[in-house]
């Protein structure tokens, strides 16, 4: 019991990060979950063709 309120004084000592750092990983995350930029570019079409590799394999296949 006595460790764990030391890890947790030791945490909320820590300094908070800067509001800048704060700022940039928020919007990174807001891009994430929007689909922004950070995703590569031809990421989308690799996703169709192999769904349509599995559809065409399971036609064939029944």
């Amino acid at each position: 019991m006595d460790d764990d309120l030391r890890v947790l004084a030791d945490t909320l000592a820590k300094p908070d990060p800067a509001r800048d750092v704060v700022d940039r990983r928020r919007h990174q995350l807001q891009n994430a979950m929007r689909g922004g930029a950070a995703r590569a570019p031809g990421r989308r079409r690799v996703h169709w063709a192999v769904g349509g590799t599995g559809l065409t394999a399971g036609v064939a296949a029944a």
